[in-house]
This record gives structure tokens, C-alpha cells and sequence, in this order.
């Protein structure tokens, strides 16, 4: 049985959607492949989400949750069958732990409890939802209980240890002088993980300040970047300067601090340095992760902003080679396409039921680059358009026509 010190290394997104105005639904479905000792399991996560209105306010609501589990057999050498273990459905207020024979064996009072979870917090899931925990560790004399309860305590595990996500939306904080320090530390003492905000300026305010605790933590990571910072631009250092202690009117201590970069003999606050700087010291605490622990799992949204064209297309070559984890991530710019091998590149295109492709036939002589614009320019693939072409003279005639618009 997979427990809490299992390690799930790889992770899945077989199919991703987001509710468009036109649909009102969305369907999404994660697969977990999850090794302990001998033993190897397949979990498959499905949640569906329509609109609803809650509160006199549109919004998501969680309509359907599913999921499944497959061991494999080594002495057969094969998988097998899927099992549901958990399935909960909205619109009939069912829910069903295991088989539905299974379920009925459970305290009635059990399910209901979890569907009122449901109907209060129509938002979340059922099954990861904390309140969950207590009604289903009553039910843990279940064999289908207890092995859900592993599963999920697992899958938490690996979400808090061992995932980074970085979404467009950090870049705007990143601009707006937060840094964000996504990193783990574990000292033997105490444990930190997740994004530190590193708010580097503020009105009326010259310092950072964080809880006194986490200071070392933030010397220690701004220590792993400034090894990395060094080679990308000799010299340089993220230091944490001038730190100073006060203790709040609640007792809580605080440490105050200047974030400055150091070029050899020059320093500089962060605030000033550019974007494409800022850019790159917000990733690099995950991208240290990932090329140090094989079970990590790192996402970064327009990994490419603002970063020199060249030094991208170096620093995804020594992640490629170095990387011991999975990092997946987005990019505008097309320096991946030459510098990186080809099937680790994913595409998008304009037809909505196969969002993601990828190239076939490419020979090792072939410039990805060049097939790809191809592609796009000439729209040889009709059948999955890569994008739709624009062509320079429409664009001439639209900016005209724009400028004499009254």
C-alpha cells in the first residue's frame, strides 16, 4: 500500500480545459504515477466544474470529483483493471466511496456529513478538503477508506514537498517590487517550504520585513541563487544587507532588511535592477530544486519574460542535461526550438478539441525553428493549425485605416 513516505515522481495533465463562455463546463483530468519499493500504482484524478450561481454571483462550482487507481502486478508483468474509489456527483447529491456496496456499509451519517461539505463549500474538493479528515478517519475500518485516505495523504505530501507553481499572474507581482522566493529548506530543526514574499518596496516603508525565524532561511536561498547569478553575471550577489530586529506591539518579531545586488565593487537595490533580472532571481530558487531532487515537479508560466535571448536558450540546455525532476513551462520566444530536443516541445494550436501537439518525421539536420514558422506562416498542417497567419500588408492597411477612423 502506498503510505506517506512513498515518493509520486511524475505527474500528468492528460486533458486540461477551462470553461469558456460558450461551454459553461469544464472537464479536467490528472494523472499520478506513484512508485513505493516494489510496488507501482497509477492514480487518475477527474473533476468537473459548470457555472452556477451561488450568492446571487455567477461562479465555478464543483459539479462532478472522481478517483481512480491502478497497481501493477509484477508477477504478471501487467497493470490492473482501474478502481473507482471515490466518486461524488453534484446534481444528484450522490456520493460513493469504493464500490456503491462498499458505501452502503458505511455510517450513513458518514456521507451526509460529506455532502454537506459539499453543499457549504460548493467551490472545493470533497475529497482533498480538510474538513474532510475527520469524517473519513472515522471510516478508516474500510479497506476502500483507508486505502483512499493513503492515496490522498500522499498526494498532499508530494503538492507540499515536491510541486512549484508559478503563474502569470506572479510576474505582475514580480513588477510590482514583490519578489517571490519559491524554495525548501529543511534544517533537521524546522521546515520551510513554499513562496516567501520578499516586498522590497513599499510607501514609507525602505526595509523587507519577514518573521525573524525565516531570516536565516532567506540568507540560505539568497545564498543557492547567487552561486547560480554568479556564472549568468560575474560577481554578482543577492544579499540580504543591513538586517535589524523589533518586536511588534503582539509580541511577534520581526527582522528588517534591505535586498541589494552586488556587482563585485557596485551595489544596487533590487527595485532598480530590470525586469528580466527580477525575472530570473523569482525562478531560480525552483529551478535549483529541480535539478537537485528527481521528485519535484516545477511549472513556470512565460518562463521566457524579459530573459536575453541567448542566455535563455543556455540556461534551458543546462536544465535539459542537469534537470533531475519534471519542469514544464511556457514560452513565447522561439530560442527553445533550437535549443532544446524535440520531444520536449509541445505545441499550440487554434482547434479547440486537440489544443497541444507535437512534430513528427523531424529529422536531427531539420531547424525546428524554421519548420515551425513554416508552419505557421505557410499553413501546411490544416488540419491543426498552429495559428492563425497575419501577414504584414493587412496589418499596414488595419493601421491605416485605424488612424482615419474618427
Amino acid at each position: 500500500m502506498p503510505d506517506r513516505n512513498g515518493k509520486i515522481f511524475y505527474t500528468s495533465i492528460t486533458s486540461l480545459s477551462h470553461i469558456s463562455k460558450e461551454s459553461r463546463k469544464a472537464t479536467n483530468t490528472f494523472t499520478f504515477v506513484h512508485e513505493e519499493g516494489s510496488q507501482k500504482f497509477i492514480y487518475e484524478y477527474r473533476f468537473g466544474f459548470a457555472i452556477d450561481e451561488i450568492g446571487g454571483k455567477e461562479a465555478p462550482v464543483l459539479c462532478t470529483e472522481e478517483f481512480w487507481y491502478s497497481q501493477y502486478d509484477n508477477e504478471n508483468k501487467k497493470w490492473s483493471t482501474k478502481k473507482k474509489l471515490f466518486s461524488y456527483d453534484r446534481k444528484n447529491q450522490k456520493l460513493v466511496i469504493g464500490t456503491a456496496k462498499g458505501t452502503a456499509r458505511l455510517n450513513p451519517l458518514a456521507i451526509e456529513r460529506l455532502l454537506a461539505f459539499a453543499y457549504v463549500k460548493p467551490t472545493s474538493s470533497i475529497l482533498f478538503l480538510t474538513d474532510s479528515d475527520k469524517v473519513l478517519a472515522q471510516l478508516v475500518h474500510d479497506d476502500d477508506v483507508k486505502l483512499l485516505i493513503q492515496i490522498r495523504d500522499a498526494l498532499r505530501d508530494f503538492a507540499w514537498d515536491a510541486l512549484f507553481i508559478m503563474d502569470n499572474g506572479s510576474i505582475g507581482e514580480v513588477s510590482g517590487h514583490i519578489l517571490l522566493i519559491n524554495s525548501q529548506i529543511n534544517d533537521g530543526r524546522k521546515k520551510l517550504r513554499g513562496r516567501f514574499p520578499i516586498v522590497y518596496r513599499e510607501e514609507n516603508q525602505r526595509k523587507t520585513s519577514i518573521p525573524t525565524w525565516h531570516y536565516p532561511y532567506v540568507e540560505k536561498v539568497f545564498g543557492q541563487i547567487s552561486i547560480v547569478m554568479d556564472v549568468i553575471i560575474p560577481g554578482f550577489r543577492l544579499e540580504a544587507s543591513n538586517p535589524e530586529t523589533i518586536v511588534e506591539r503582539d509580541g511577534t518579531e520581526l527582522t528588517l532588511f534591505d535586498v541589494i545586488c552586488r556587482r563585485k565593487e557596485h551595489t544596487l537595490q533590487l527595485k532598480y535592477e530590470s525586469e528580466g533580472i527580477k525575472r530570473i532571481l523569482s525562478v531560480l530558487s525552483s529551478l535549483i530544486f529541480y535539478c537537485n531532487n528527481q521528485f519535484s515537479c516545477v511549472m513556470i508560466d512565460e518562463m521566457d519574460a524579459g530573459v536575453y535571448e541567448h542566455l535563455l536558450g543556455e540556461l534551458l540546455v543546462a536544465l535539459e542535461d542537469m534537470g533531475r525532476g519534471q519542469l514544464l513551462f511556457t514560452a513565447h520566444n522561439l530560442r527553445p526550438l533550437e535549443r532544446l530536443q524535440k520531444k520536449h516541445l509541445v505545441f499550440t494550436t487554434m482547434d479547440p478539441f486537440k489544443r497541444f501537439i507535437r512534430f513528427h518525421g523531424i529529422k536531427e539536420t531539420n531547424n525546428l525553428r524554421d519548420i515551425y514558422l513554416r508552419e505557421v506562416l505557410l499553413g501546411i498542417n490544416d488540419k491543426t493549425p498552429l495559428n492563425t497567419p497575419v501577414k504584414a500588408s493587412k496589418l499596414r492597411g488595419a493601421l491605416l485605416k485605424a488612424g482615419r477612423k474618427e
